[in-house]
């Protein structure tokens, strides 16, 4: 006889998973504390989950609590709905799609979650109008790098959040379908073949789970250096284990247990046995989950409040000290003779937050009302959060090979984290007007801070490109890695300030700047963009006069992004006033001319237009944040507007200003206007020009207006005839 062919099979690997009661009259000792263990931990998730509720519900603003709460609840649900499983087998299918069910909700509402971060969908499409998306991600198209670039308009933002809604509105649908076809006995998980409902089901879902993960991840890809400033990076990390664990790691377990690798051991059939131990493995897996996603999440709420109690002693102390300019001769001789990292290191780690402290004191000093603002408030953190950072360099020793390293990426860090500061400000302002209107000694007093602030911003952000390109440098040769090591992007409005390194440079100094050149390459960019709108461009006439060298080409020691921001600026304001004017013109479009003249003191460009002019009454409005000649420009086609944001003159002067020059506008109306950029001739006369918080300071926000002690005509003719007045007796 073949005992091969006889082996008897315990009747019980053949059955449905045992009853409850079946599970706990089988537990011996090891089996009954690892039974206990589990529960207490699913319980533990659970209480850890419901204090972590009531926290978010007493810290967090009102849009993020719901949001907050769905997604922190991952865990803890399936965990669980796992020791329910434990302890019920047979009802391990309703759990497992409760759980499913649940984390469908939850990928929407991170993706949810992400944009509340940045301020919601009008602040998101505000700020990334001008940019597109990458769509080229995982899960769906990785590697389809020949995929275009999507512009983000509402429509694309509305067919992202419609990829991920679908997959919670339809899972719990198919949810309930399969519950019902299983009470009919119609759909079996093991059940493979073709006439299955299962292999039909399952599959379907697995394609829409796949639809809704993509716009997840296209939407992180887009935010992720906002995201990692705002520390949401270990967030969708926990995010992507549960997504692992609860699915991925189920499914395999789940095979292996149906095709016997996994062997029964009664009363646990083998597909029991493996359902049995997935639920186990999620049980201990979503415990860790919740205890660091409430670390994590707790001490982001924690952080501002706890910054805000410790950095004010520091920032008192820091405001009274004066920021310490630099010149350009300076940032290019310590560039060229004393590259000496440990040097950078022991200055900044005293002088950014020297210029932290007096713009964080100012900032203090706006209206309440303003200061409440979503937007003014993410800045205000963000300014806070890099203070502290850069104070616990404060002591420590440069010697160190790690301090230098931790200091050079934190650096980096925080100049990636202050990349929108200018938009988020400027949607602050927004905010404000919006809802409360502007009398005149307001808005005067936001005009003084936001060139004080902006100021400051060119200012850290020249510091900190100095540092961290030299820096790179230094790490490049020690490494004998390429220059592109040292490739930094410039972006023209509202990021970074650097033009892409160049061996030349001193960082982002050019020592041997061609202004013509400068000069040509801002007018190729803004008639690219005024061909776009316009399907036309004037053209450029350039002139040089070099009193110090006659018949040389004009070179200075400058920051080439600093002046290509600027010309851009005017250039495009030129351009759209001239093919405004003389788009019906037979004579065809005037020339825009630029002029560019050295002297022994000043260097001067003039950008002169015919297209009509400004009436003397508007230059000074010009230079007004949020005033724009061209109607505000919609965000709906997300490209680069040509104008209308009203930013672009008063940075550019700013950025004039900052070593020394300045940024003037003559206007003949009816003819054309003139822009004329002043800037120092010699390095050595260029220092920065930066805001101190002092009492004079102070006192330009709290004096109130005064009356004008010169005659304002009104809108509305005045009645000059004599008043008539009572006679006396």
């Amino acid at each position: 006889m073949n005992n091969g062919s006889n082996r008897s099979i315990d009747p019980s690997c053949t059955d449905q998973p045992p009853l409850a009661i079946d599970i706990i009259l089988n537990l011996d000792i090891f089996g009954l504390i690892l039974y206990s263990m589990l529960t207490f931990m699913a319980l533990m998730s659970m209480l850890v989950y419901l204090e972590e509720c009531v926290y978010i519900y007493k810290k967090v603003p009102a849009k993020k609590k719901s949001v907050i709460i769905w997604v922190n609840g991952a865990a803890p649900v399936i965990g669980t709905m796992s020791c329910l499983a434990m302890w019920i087998p047979r009802a391990t299918m309703f759990t497992d799609m409760t759980s499913a069910c649940y984390f469908a909700v939850v990928v929407f509402k991170f993706l949810i979650l992400m944009l509340e971060e940045v301020g919601g969908d009008e602040a998101f499409l505000r700020r990334a109008g001008q940019h597109k998306l990458k769509i080229s991600t995982g899960p769906c198209c990785c590697c389809c790098l020949c995929l275009p670039y999507v512009a983000i308009t509402r429509r694309s933002l509305f067919l992202l959040k419609l990829g991920s809604f679908q997959f919670a509105v339809l899972k719990i649908v198919f949810t309930i379908l399969s519950i019902v076809l299983y009470t009919n006995g119609l759909f079996d998980l093991s059940d493979l073949s073709i006439s299955g409902s299962a292999i039909w089901i399952n599959p379907f879902v697995g394609i829409l789970t796949i639809i809704a993960l993509w716009p997840v991840a296209i939407m992180f890809m887009h935010l992720r250096t906002t995201l990692r400033t705002l520390k949401i990076i270990p967030k969708y990390a926990m995010y992507q284990l549960v997504l692992i664990l609860s699915q991925l790691q189920t499914a395999i377990i789940n095979i292996l247990a149906l095709n016997g690798t996994i062997a029964c051991a009664p009363p646990f059939s083998s597909k029991a046995r493996g359902y049995m131990l997935s639920q186990q493995l999620l049980i201990l897996e979503m415990f860790i989950i919740t205890l660091v996603t409430r670390l994590l999440y707790r001490r982001q709420m924690r952080i501002f409040t706890f910054l805000l109690k410790n950095a004010n002693p520091k920032i008192e102390y820091y405001s009274r000290f004066s920021p310490s300019p630099l010149s350009i001769k300076q940032f290019l001789d310590f560039g060229r003779e004393n590259a000496c990292e440990k040097t950078s290191y022991m200055f900044l780690r005293k002088e950014l937050p020297v210029r932290l402290a007096n713009t964080m004191k100012e900032v203090n000093l706006l209206p309440d009302k303003l200061l409440s603002q979503p937007s003014v408030k993410l800045v205000q953190k963000w300014y806070m959060q890099s203070f502290v950072e850069l104070l616990d360099y404060e002591n420590r020793n440069p010697e160190d090979s790690h301090t230098l390293n931790d200091f050079l990426e934190l650096l980096i860090e925080i100049r990636n984290r202050h990349n929108d500061v200018v938009p988020t400000m400027a949607q602050g302002v927004i905010e404000y007007k919006e809802k409360f209107g502007f009398d005149p000694f307001i808005s005067s007093n936001v005009q003084y801070f936001l060139d004080r602030f902006y100021t400051n911003r060119i200012s850290f952000r020249m510091l900190i490109n100095q540092h961290s390109e030299r820096s790179s440098e230094e790490a490049a040769l020690a490494r004998l890695v390429s220059l592109l090591m040292l490739i930094l992007c410039a972006a023209l409005l509202f990021g970074n300030d650097t033009n892409p390194a160049h061996p030349k440079h001193i960082g982002s100094i050019d020592p041997t700047c061609s202004v013509a050149e400068v000069v040509s390459d801002a007018y190729d960019t803004a008639k690219m963009l005024c061909e776009k709108y316009y399907l036309a461009a004037p053209k450029l006439k350039i002139e040089e006069f070099n009193t110090k060298a006659a018949g040389k080409p004009i070179q200075v020691v400058y920051v080439p992004s600093h002046l290509f921001h600027m010309l851009f600026e005017l250039f495009k304001n030129s351009m759209r006033a001239t093919v405004e004017l003389h788009e019906t013109s037979r004579e065809g479009l005037p020339p825009v001319k630029a002029k560019v003249t050295l002297g022994k003191e000043d260097l001067s460009i003039k950008i002169s237009d015919r297209g009509g002019g400004v009436p003397l009454r508007k230059i000074d409005r010009l230079f007004h944040y949020m005033y724009s000649t061209a109607p505000t420009p919609s965000l709906e086609h997300g490209a680069v507007p040509l104008a209308g944001f009203g930013y672009g003159l008063p940075i550019s002067r700013l950025y004039a200003r900052y070593f020394q020059g300045d940024l003037k506008l003559y206007s003949m109306e009816g003819v054309g206007t003139d822009a004329v950029i002043y800037l120092k001739a010699l390095s050595s006369e260029s220092f920065e020009r930066l805001p101190v918080f002092n009492k004079s300071a102070w006192r330009h926000y709290k004096t109130s207006a005064e009356a004008d002690d010169w005659s304002n005509p009104s809108k509305e003719p005045r009645d000059a005839r004599p008043t008539n007045r009572g006679k006396s007796g």
